[in-house]
């Protein structure tokens, strides 16, 4: 389950699984491709790892995608049920078993946005993230 973020990004290298854009992020998509168009045609502009001046034709641009979690109620249900079966013996047996959907579905919910904030509060968001919707942008042929 991805969550698309509406930001853009240039790619400023060769490698399409590697995505490296100084600028970071952008609004839109046109803004990625004006600044990536500056960036790759300026004489100041972009440089690979060894200082070379970038040679291509073109350059790619995606949209950012980051992962998004969902917390499956059912799983904590039935470790809960598991526990008290191990604490309480049969009494335990049916506990939980005809909880409805709507309510597993809530709990799911809760779970989830507790674990995102929970992600938050530890500085333990994800940092990284997919690319997708990418576009090849021509580069002017009289570029410097």
């Amino acid at each position: 389950m991805n969550e698309m973020v509406s930001k853009w990004m240039y790619n400023a290298g060769q490698d399409n699984e590697s995505w490296r854009c100084d600028e970071g992020e952008f609004d839109t998509k046109e803004e990625a491709i004006e600044a990536g168009r500056k960036n790759f045609t300026e004489p100041d502009g972009y440089k690979d790892y060894e200082g070379e001046k970038y040679e291509g034709t073109s350059f790619n641009v995606g949209q950012i995608f980051y992962p998004d979690y969902y917390i499956d109620a059912w799983h904590a249900i039935e470790s809960a049920q598991e526990q008290a079966y191990d604490q309480c013996g049969h009494w335990a047996e049916s506990w939980l078993e005809k909880v409805k959907n709507e309510d597993e579905k809530m709990l799911s919910n809760m779970l989830t946005e507790t674990f995102k904030e929970w992600l938050k509060k530890t500085n333990n968001e994800p940092h990284f993230f997919t690319i997708k919707n990418v576009e090849a942008v021509e580069l002017d042929s009289n570029k410097n």
